[in-house]
């Protein structure tokens, strides 16, 4: 069989289908991502050398950057349903579809996954006449957000006159237990355990932190890299009691290391969870998924994009604590660090999510559905 995975280009929402990505190349399925080319070199490394990437316009943030040039508006400033579908269900669409559809029609999809903001993806699964399955990277949208999205997806599907597949099945990434009450989806949801990236093999490990500290991660992300903020953060700390690992994201040179800190470049989370006692993060839904997977309390710090979402749901499962300023952020690692109740509901989250099935099992229901449809 033939699967395309269709993703709108920022990493955060391709890295949860990786799993699926690679149960499928395992299992011995053509597997294609249909997303932007200047990604293959990422894929290829972090998921697997056997997939094809089939280029769906630019990268998202520079779509995104237009969108500010002209609008002053982007989903990561102002991120409100009517500016996040008109990013999401719009502008990315307009980037890429015709490219995308040019690409999967010449290399056949059987069947066609795509993540919760990808909108690419159903124009491909119409026009190829392949099923459609949805593949969540976080927790269920708002309502006001995901009527916007299908508002402007539709405008865009007349406006182009194209058809648009709906979805046959759901892969949910999100422990169902954490999520808000929502409406029952009309179609069947296939939970799938969350895996932490670990890229395409075991990275160096930070040195262990020194006796009588706590370690944290300091981490915000691919996209929320702000310098400023981060370093802000990491000052925040009492670096007689904390030993802290600091990503540095898309800037080049890392700044010297300060006492008790210790900087590193983009490493996949698998690496740098490890003998973490909390996790600092802007509430990427990656981040936060990762978080939960590993059984580590977190301090979010939300910037943008969706991540008053992801730390509204960490924080009621009673596993984050939300701060507005980078400054309380070493007080709330503190708080965290002294109350054994939010590390053992961490640590519990984390065992319920190792009892969801992996990849392999969902792929083979993904299978049956598909082998069905042909029938």
């Amino acid at each position: 069989m033939r699967i395309a995975f269709s993703g709108t280009g920022f990493v955060g929402h391709l890295v949860p289908m990786v799993p699926l990505m690679q149960a499928a190349v395992a299992a011995g399925h053509d597997v294609a991502v249909i997303t932007s080319g200047e990604l293959e070199g990422f894929l290829r490394r972090e998921a697997s050398e056997a997939l094809t990437v089939l280029p769906a316009g630019p990268l998202a943030g520079e779509t995104m950057r237009r969108m500010d040039a002209e609008l002053g508006l982007s989903p990561a400033s102002d991120p409100v349903p009517p500016v996040i579908a008109e990013f999401f269900a719009g502008r990315l669409v307009d980037a890429g579809v015709h490219e995308a559809l040019r690409n999967a029609e010449a290399w056949g999809p059987d069947l066609v996954v795509g993540e919760t903001m990808d909108h690419i993806g159903p124009f491909v699964a119409a026009a190829v006449d392949a099923p459609f399955v949805r593949h969540t990277f976080g927790p269920t949208r708002p309502r006001p957000l995901t009527d916007a999205l299908r508002v402007v997806a539709e405008r865009r599907a007349r406006l182009l006159a194209l058809p648009m597949a709906e979805p046959v099945a759901i892969v949910d990434v999100f422990p169902a237990a954490l999520q808000p009450d929502a409406p029952t989806p009309a179609v069947p949801v296939l939970p799938i355990r969350p895996e932490i990236h670990g890229g395409g093999g075991p990275g160096p490990a930070p040195a262990p932190a020194a006796p009588g500290t706590r370690r944290a991660l300091v981490t915000f992300g691919t996209v929320f890299t702000d310098p400023g903020l981060r370093d802000r953060a990491a000052d925040s700390f009492d670096a007689d009691r904390w030993d802290l690992v600091v990503t540095t994201g898309a800037e080049r040179r890392p700044p010297s290391a300060a006492r008790s800190r210790a900087y590193v470049a983009f490493t996949p989370l698998g690496d740098l969870l490890p003998g973490t006692d909390v996790l600092v993060t802007a509430g990427g839904a990656g981040t936060v998924l990762a978080g939960l997977r590993a059984g580590v309390p977190m301090v979010v710090v939300p910037q943008g994009a969706d991540h008053e979402i992801n730390a509204a749901r960490a924080e009621q499962a009673g596993v984050a604590v939300v701060v507005r300023d980078a400054a309380d952020v070493g007080p709330a690692a503190d708080r965290i660090a002294g109350d054994p109740a939010i590390r053992e509901r961490a640590r519990r989250i984390a065992a319920e999510i190792a009892l969801l099935p992996p990849a392999p099992a969902v792929l083979a229901q993904l299978e049956r559905r598909a082998a069905a449809r042909v029938r």
